[in-house]
Formats: structure tokens, C-alpha cells, sequence
């Protein structure tokens, strides 16, 4: 018979699982927004999730219950998503969406930096197939 103890953290340890999972959701719904990715881009993202997240999810039961299924796991893994989306998550994703547009703006920058400093040498050089 496995102690209390034993089962508190275990339950302890499947909410985690189930914050990460949200917090994967959470990324996934962020680059959506920003994005805004075409239909193959989305279907190839849920599945990414999908096998990312169940992955996770499969691995913690091992790792916490020796791949036992037991009713309260399934309920932490319920109550750490529950948890995240109502504590964490508002937060988490303004946070991240500032950070990606921040990444994009910058990325954007640096490219039109390029496509500048390389419009100039094209002028003063010239196209080589011209020559």
C-alpha cells in the first residue's frame, strides 16, 4: 500500500504536468494571434501539441505512478490546467505576446536594415549578369 504521503506528491507532481500543458496551450494560442498562420500551419501546430503535450503527459504517469492510471491524477492533472488558466494565464500571455512582438519587430528591423545596406551595393555595383 503506497502512503499518503506518497500520493500528495504525486498529485503535486501531476498539476505541474498540467500547468506545463497549459502553458504549452498558452504558447500555441499566442503565435495564433501574432501570427496568424494559414490553415496547414494551424493543423501541423495541433498536432505538434498534440504529441508534445500527450507525450508530456504519458511520461509524467510513468514517471509519477509507474504508468498506473489512477482517478486522482487524472483530477490533478484536471485541477493544474484549471489552476494555470485562472491564475497564471492572463499574465503569462501578455507577457509572451509583448516578447513575440518585440522578436518580430526586431527581426523585421534587421531585415529591412539588410535589404537597405544590400539595395545600396546593388546600385553601386551593379547587377553582375549585366556586365
Amino acid at each position: 500500500m503506497v502512503s499518503l504521503s506518497v500520493e500528495l506528491y504525486a498529485f503535486l507532481l501531476i498539476m505541474l504536468t498540467g500547468m506545463a500543458v497549459g502553458f504549452l496551450f498558452d504558447l500555441q494560442r499566442v503565435w495564433r494571434r501574432v501570427a496568424r498562420p494559414g490553415r496547414l500551419a494551424v493543423k501541423l501546430a495541433d498536432a505538434a501539441f498534440v504529441i508534445v503535450g500527450g507525450s508530456a503527459v504519458t511520461i509524467s504517469f510513468f514517471y509519477i505512478s509507474w504508468g498506473d492510471l489512477r482517478f486522482y491524477l487524472l483530477l490533478g492533472l484536471l485541477a493544474g490546467a484549471v489552476a494555470y488558466f485562472h491564475l497564471a494565464s492572463p499574465g503569462v500571455t501578455r507577457l509572451v505576446e509583448a516578447c513575440l512582438r518585440v522578436a518580430v519587430r526586431l527581426i523585421l528591423r534587421v531585415l529591412a536594415t539588410g535589404r537597405a545596406a544590400g539595395g545600396g551595393l546593388y546600385r553601386r555595383v551593379g547587377h553582375p549578369a549585366a556586365r
